[in-house]
């Protein structure tokens, strides 16, 4: 999955991108994409994806279930943020 926009990288070297903000159901609805480079395998790469406004992924490998709920806290945190940027990107304040 090709995301547009980069949002951070954490110590641990996980990135979270999210793309362009879409409708969905009348809502402004904006995916997201953690990754992380797997330690034990150069090739490998963990993840999980979802769509904000929900912080939950809908799709992970290889995190665990504490990492995933750290994610989740760093979305909750961090989501008004990406949506201030993502409307930005929309209007075309931000490039």
């Amino acid at each position: 999955m090709v995301m547009r926009h980069f949002f951070s990288k954490d110590s641990n070297g996980v990135c979270l991108t999210f793309n362009d903000m879409r409708k969905v159901n009348d809502a402004d609805s904006i995916p997201f994409y953690f990754e992380q480079l797997a330690m034990d395998d150069p090739e490998v790469f963990h993840y999980a994806e979802g769509t904000l406004p929900s912080i939950v992924p809908t799709k992970t490998y290889g995190f665990t279930l504490m990492e995933l709920q750290a994610l989740e806290g760093y979305l909750a945190d961090n989501r008004e943020i990406i949506y201030e940027l993502a409307y930005e990107y929309a209007d075309g304040t931000r490039q």
